[in-house]
């Protein structure tokens, strides 16, 4: 290995590192937890807390959009199943009305991910869909996507976006989502190559 190959290695290195942290230390934000079941409002919210988040807890759809029509949040995790409202009713209002949060990440908290209800949740304008039973790791890894993406790029004009697509906003939220889901999957990838000093797959996998 030439000195200059060594050189070039530990730059590569340093590199990925300071993007994955991009991705991976800067947390922080207000989340919106809509959740009934008091265990997983427990155990969801001592995870968010422990990685730095606040959390705010809706146990109810009515409950949820009175918070969101008071206050801004960086996301919200919506369960589908609540006892009042459904999720994709109170996400459709949160994005339809004049809600300080119409434009801030929806994801989808569902035991069901099938095909149907992955549209469903598109429709109703939400941003991404989380499966139950979810892990810590999962958890995290689909909040700390979408913070990130928020944080470190321009606003996206939607309604331009739309245009582009001729109007069709499920189309453009699949696109969005499908986006979404990739970059969650390369950001685990790098991690995996960092843990293991594979430079081949981190030159590979990290943005540029």
């Amino acid at each position: 290995l030439r000195i200059a190959d060594a050189r070039d290695a530990v730059t590569c290195k340093e590199t990925v590192s300071d993007r994955i942290n991009l991705f991976t230390h800067s947390r922080g934000g207000r989340i919106l937890l809509v959740e009934d079941y008091i265990t997983s409002q427990q155990v969801a919210t001592a995870h968010l807390n422990a990685a730095g988040y606040k959390v705010s807890v809706a146990a109810s759809g009515q409950e949820a959009l009175t918070l969101s029509a008071q206050q801004k949040f960086d996301l919200i995790l919506m369960d589908i199943r609540l006892p009042d409202i459904n999720g994709f009713d109170v996400a459709n209002r949160i994005r339809s009305g004049h809600s300080p949060n119409a434009e801030t990440p929806i994801i989808a908290i569902t035991a069901d991910v099938s095909e149907p209800v992955f549209r469903e949740c598109m429709e109703a304008g939400m941003s991404d869909l989380l499966a139950k039973p979810w892990r810590r790791d999962s958890l995290l890894s689909m909040v700390d996507g979408h913070l990130t993406i928020s944080r470190q790029t321009a606003p996206m004009d939607w309604g331009r976006a739309v245009k582009e697509f001729a109007g069709n906003e499920a189309v453009l939220n699949e696109v969005v989502s499908t986006f979404l889901g990739t970059a969650r999957e390369q950001l685990a990838r790098m991690w995996d190559a960092f843990e293991k000093n594979d430079l081949v797959v981190l030159g590979k996998e990290a943005p540029s």
